[in-house]
């Protein structure tokens, strides 16, 4: 299949430099031939894709290289035809060998560029870690995190691996968590949008008036109506998943509480997790302590910074999250948010 695939996109590009040059000769047929380029062009795309994913099913790895993930899966829509699909599950020898040896220096910097205080995550997963120049420094940051933020860890009774005692949890505490009587914002970060969406169900009507969910609004109009309302001296509360926990910047008191219903533990449930779990314990490893602890520590870091946005910030976060054996993630990665580091790369 795969040399198939290698002699359809050879053909078709050779088609494509034949209509280029017959193009040059057919002035007054340049639009017929403009349309006719765009078309090969589309189908030439999806025949170097499909010579890309043979490649990989074809291509064996090294015993001691990261392998490749390889799956099948059947579509539900239209004819229910099959998708053959391939991925690397690291791109780190793909940049070693592709970026870091072709520059004659980067520096790489971000607030969370450590994992549980270390950058050998990092290190691994970009391929820097084969390099033999590579500098990794830690930088202090300009806030006072110690005075200007507190962790508060309510003592709850359900856990999150009992999603309907949790849930029921979360909307207790809520109401004892937020006054809806102080004109301050508050983010509230969830790692379900199930879970989400029954919270902001159940809520009793006086928060319930002060919520702004993601989904229900796009982000900029519910952003826009969490600064009006507290330009007019209202509370505000706005519900986030993942994506609302880095990249968002609510300073000063659009944001004096992060509430983070569950800590981000995510275990592998694609093909291309799964099969990098399989290969690390395969080599006698542990993919929870190698991976999700560490991925997971950049995650609480990224929620957290939510917070402190400026040197004048002020607030607390709270972790609905009683889970045992959590507590050495939390202690590792909530300072309570991380210094700004940088790791400095040279050839």
């Amino acid at each position: 299949m795969a040399m198939s695939a290698r002699m359809v996109f050879k053909h078709l590009s050779m088609l494509n430099d034949s209509l280029t040059e017959a193009r040059k000769d057919k002035g007054n047929d340049a639009p017929l031939f403009d349309k006719a380029a765009g078309d090969l062009g589309f189908i030439n795309g999806k025949a170097e894709q499909l010579m890309a994913v043979w490649d990989l099913f074809e291509k064996e790895t090294e015993e001691q290289a990261p392998p490749i993930a390889k799956w099948i899966t059947r579509r539900a829509d239209g004819k229910g035809d099959y998708q053959f699909c391939a991925s690397p599950v690291s791109a780190a020898a793909s940049l070693a060998s592709t970026l870091w040896r072709r520059i004659a220096g980067a520096v790489l910097t971000s607030a969370t560029l450590r994992s549980l205080g270390e950058f050998d995550l990092l290190l691994s997963q970009t391929g820097l870690k084969w390099l033999p120049e590579v500098s990794c420094i830690t930088l202090d940051s300009p806030f006072n995190f110690q005075e200007q933020g507190e962790l508060y860890l309510p003592p709850l009774l359900a856990s999150p691996k009992d999603p309907a005692g949790h849930t029921r949890e979360i909307v207790e505490w809520l109401p004892k968590l937020i006054d809806v009587n102080e004109p301050v914002g508050t983010l509230v970060l969830f790692s379900s949008r199930k879970q989400m969406q029954e919270v902001a169900s159940t809520l009793p009507d006086s928060l319930r008036e002060r919520l702004l969910v993601q989904g229900e609004l796009p982000k900029s109009v519910l952003l826009d109506t969490h600064h009006s309302r507290l330009k007019t001296q209202q509370s505000s509360v706005i519900f986030g998943l993942d994506s609302f926990s880095e990249g968002l910047d609510l300073p000063g008191e659009s944001c004096v509480h992060v509430i983070i219903a569950k800590l981000p533990f995510a275990m592998p449930d694609d093909p291309v997790g799964k099969t990098l779990s399989r290969w690390i314990e395969k080599r006698g490893g542990n993919p929870f302590i190698e991976l999700t602890i560490p991925e997971a520590s950049i995650k609480l870091i990224r929620a957290v910074g939510r917070l402190i946005r400026t040197e004048r910030d002020y607030g607390r976060v709270t972790i609905l999250d009683n889970r045992p054996g959590q507590a050495k993630l939390r202690q590792k990665t909530i300072g309570i948010t991380p210094p700004v580091q940088a790791a400095l790369i040279f050839r």
